[in-house]
């Protein structure tokens, strides 16, 4: 059975105000006192919207506008090549080549 959670942190605010000690109230909720003092410390801070459910998981950016979608597509067109996902083309020709031909003395004294 599911509870509705911020229907009891209503009640249970309530109670408070109304006198009730925290024992009891807990008691009465079958909820920790840890629980009970998060819910009345929001409570104090935000006032009664503090109790309202919060959002879960990783929060969503706002959507690029169009503008930005074509810059980017015109962009992966430039620079990429194939499946948009894979890491730039390059071509052979702009290629530089590695080299693994250790420094010589003369050329470490140079720099």
């Amino acid at each position: 059975m599911d509870r509705d959670w911020e229907k009891l942190r209503i009640w249970i605010i309530k109670k408070r105000l109304e006198g009730k000690p925290v024992a009891d109230i807990c008691s009465e909720a079958q909820i920790d006192r840890k629980m009970f003092y998060r819910w009345w410390n929001r409570y104090q801070a935000l006032g009664w919207s503090g109790l309202q459910e919060k959002p879960r998981g990783r929060p969503n950016g706002p959507e690029p506008d169009d503008l930005l979608k074509d810059r980017v597509i015109k962009l992966r067109r430039r620079y990429m090549s194939g499946d948009p996902k894979r890491s730039p083309a390059i071509s052979p020709a702009k290629a530089t080549p590695l080299t693994t031909t250790k420094p010589t003395e003369s050329s470490v004294k140079q720099a």
